[in-house]
Order: C-alpha cells, then structure tokens, then sequence
C-alpha cells in the first residue's frame, strides 16, 4: 500500500526552537534599540543606523526559522512508498522427486545412476538446517513415500530404500510426480499467512526425458500456486 508517513514523529517537539529563535531575535533588536537610544541624542539616532536593514534582519530570523523546520522534518524521516510489514519466515519445504525407473540401474557413473542420485540427495538433506523435506519416489507413477519433516534419519532411511520395486510401474511420467507432490505440500505442509511465508520448491532427479505430456502444465499450475 503506497502511502506517506513520518518514521520519527518524537522529532517534531523540537518544533518549540522555531518562536524561540524568533522570540531571542525580537528581543535582542529591541534591547540594543534602547541602549542606543541611551547613549546617542534621538536626533543623531538615524544617522548612525541609517545603514542598518531591519528588512533584512527579519529575512535573517525567517530563513533561521526555515533551517530548524527542515531540519525537524529531516528528523522525523519523512517516508513514501510501500509500508513495511514484519514477515516471520517459517523456512523452506523441499519436495525430492526421484526418478526410480530401470534405466537408472545404468552403470554409466559408479556404482549406478540412482546410487548416485541417492548419495547427492543425502547430502542436500544433511545440509538443511530447520528444513522440511518430503520424498516422492516416481517412475510410470509416484507414490509418496515420506511427507515433509525436518527429521534427517527418517529421510536418509527411505532414500536408501529406494529402488525400482518402490513404484507399481515403469517409465518416466513427470506429471504424475508434480500432482504428487502438489498434494503432498497441502495435506502435509505449513499453511502461509500475512505474517508468515513459506518457502517450497521441488527437486527433480532423473536420468531421462518424460514419456507423457502435461508435465510443463502441471508446474506452471505448481509454480502459480
């Protein structure tokens, strides 16, 4: 919400300097008037002040009192734009989208491409800290095998489980994984409000290219929601 306000507004009591200033000026002037009228005749008076401008004395107290107005409302920190909101992070929620279809049996890297997805992923779950993560093992489909929970053991333990046996059929269906775990963050997530935010992503690790279409669909509609 756009809108203008004053982040200091304690400043404005300094306010009372400016018919102080004027108040100490007037006072001055009158008293030097008088002590002039005391020790020079009247008539001689206004030729000795005759260069005197008492226009630009009270152009001096003017611009004095302007100084301390400005320098009030620098104080107070006049402000313009959006307003600022206190947000309480409630962390990240990460969703592992494992690929366990045959072809990641390969031994092309040592000692298999799914061994190794599972060794990268144990370390991306041990470098969380205070992170909620889920594990959605897919292929032809996907089943959720743990929803999202910061509890490290447990994770690493289903992810050392996972083999092609984890799933009912064969292929690569990303679509599937993604509606997987699009119901998994909402029965097992945190719910954001206007004083939280929530932080989810997901983490896709496969070796091949999707079989089936409406897998970019389907995370446009994730990544909207």
């Amino acid at each position: 919400m756009m809108e203008f306000r004053f982040a200091n507004t304690m400043a404005f009591q300094w306010l009372w300097l400016i018919p102080l200033t004027l108040g100490l000026g007037y006072y001055f002037m009158k008293r030097h008037q008088r002590k002039m009228a005391k020790v020079v005749d009247v008539k001689l008076l206004p030729f000795l002040t005759s260069t005197v401008s008492h226009s630009k004395r009270r152009w001096k107290w003017g611009l004095q009192s302007f100084v301390i107005l400005f320098f009030v409302i620098a104080l107070a920190r006049p402000q313009s734009g959006e307003r600022k909101q206190k947000i309480k992070s409630e962390g990240v929620e990460l969703m592992l989208l494992v690929d366990v279809s045959r072809s990641m049996l390969a031994e092309d890297v040592k000692p298999s491409r799914l061994e190794l997805a599972k060794k990268e992923l144990s370390r991306l779950v041990n470098s969380g800290s205070g992170d909620r993560v889920g594990i959605i093992a897919f292929a032809g489909s996907g089943i959720l095998l743990s929803p999202v929970t910061s509890d490290k053991a447990a994770l690493k333990m289903y992810l050392d489980s996972l083999s092609p046996d984890s799933v009912s059929s064969q292929g690569t269906e990303f679509r599937k994984a993604l509606l997987e775990a699009e119901d998994a963050f909402k029965r097992g997530g945190v719910e954001g409000s206007d004083q939280s935010v929530v932080t989810r992503a997901i983490v896709i690790a496969s070796d091949g290219e999707d079989n089936e279409t409406g897998a970019i669909k389907a995370a446009k509609t994730l990544k909207k929601s």
